[in-house]
């Protein structure tokens, strides 16, 4: 099966990862290229495309081929939310809405 994931580099993507069944192959989609040169080594098999949740153009051809998407992209912290909520709202709100929309 062919998964793509957003947020594949932050600690719910990578438990993902850890979990991921022999024949499945995932995309892992984020905007840490140096996370995703760390993740690289540990899960060769996988494949990365660095981008971000907003830029649904992006997303869309990224997500062409695949299964299934787990979006787990997402600011979960609350007082950097809080510290930084105008960039909270365009990855939890906005992101969502162009992930949802790509994978239309």
């Amino acid at each position: 099966m062919k998964i793509f994931l957003t947020g594949g580099t932050g600690s719910l993507g990578k438990a993902i990862l850890r979990r991921a069944k022999p024949d499945d192959r995932y995309t892992v989609f984020s905007r840490d290229e140096f996370k995703q040169s760390q993740l690289r080594e540990k899960f060769p098999r996988h494949r990365f495309m660095l981008g971000d949740v907003r830029d649904e153009a992006w997303l869309t051809l990224c997500m062409r081929n695949h299964d299934v998407v787990v979006h787990t992209a997402a600011y979960k912290h609350v007082p950097q939310a809080e510290t930084n909520a105008a960039e909270c709202m365009e990855i939890n709100v906005l992101g969502s809405r162009a992930v949802t929309r790509a994978a239309i």
